[in-house]
């Protein structure tokens, strides 16, 4: 094995240029065993934080039964997984318990901030829980940073108003052009209407 590694301490302070040409057998017989171990713990760890959610334990059940079809609850590596769709490609999504998803949200977002559909393509497209689109957005939608960024929504340009009343007919008169009419060419009809009667009186032009 050759090459140079660099060892940075956790202070980021000094470092430790190793030649990989000095690195014995044994060392990385070593290396490669604690790698493992800790894989295996992790694994371990998250293995029994699913058998320990009660509201993954129907899960399970589903995911023995066989229907002669393709089931979107499977167990893989003797983990409990879910068969879906993200941004377009079928995946496969390791079950999440209930009471990470709020701790996945806080990974998943408030790092950079991003949007509902973003923060939800990160997430499923490798874990899924029971109505975890819901949590992302609701999560978001009270994200603190994320309300002060956000545009005004203006759902109207215009203002609404009241329209004042008359004392006498033909006070105030609202006139308005319809046309030009097809089958009669250049022409227009000018509408003079009042607020306080109902007789429209058009004229042609």
């Amino acid at each position: 094995m050759t090459g140079i590694n660099v060892t940075i301490d956790a202070d980021g302070r000094s470092a430790d240029i190793i030649d990989s040409n000095e690195l014995t057998l044994t060392d990385e017989q070593d290396t490669d065993t604690s790698l493992k171990k800790v894989v295996s713990s992790d694994f371990d760890k998250f293995k029994a934080d699913q058998l320990a959610d009660v509201a993954l334990q129907k899960a399970w059940s589903l995911s023995k039964v066989s229907k002669g079809q393709q089931r979107s609850l499977f167990i893989k590596n003797d983990s409990l997984c879910h068969h879906d769709t993200a941004l377009g490609q079928p995946v496969e999504q390791l079950c999440l318990r209930r009471s990470r998803v709020a701790q996945l949200c806080r990974v998943a977002h408030d790092i950079f901030h991003q949007g509902i559909k973003r923060t939800k393509e990160k997430i499923l497209s490798h874990l899924f829980c029971n109505n975890i689109s819901k949590t992302i957005t609701e999560y978001i939608n009270h994200c603190h940073e994320c309300q002060l960024k956000a545009k005004a929504v203006v759902k109207d340009w215009i203002p609404i108003s009241v329209i004042p009343s008359e004392p006498v007919p033909f006070a105030h008169l609202y006139m308005d052009v319809i046309g030009p009419l097809l089958d009669r060419l250049n022409t227009n009809i000018v509408c003079v209407l009042s607020i306080l009667i109902r007789d429209i009186h058009s004229l042609f032009r």
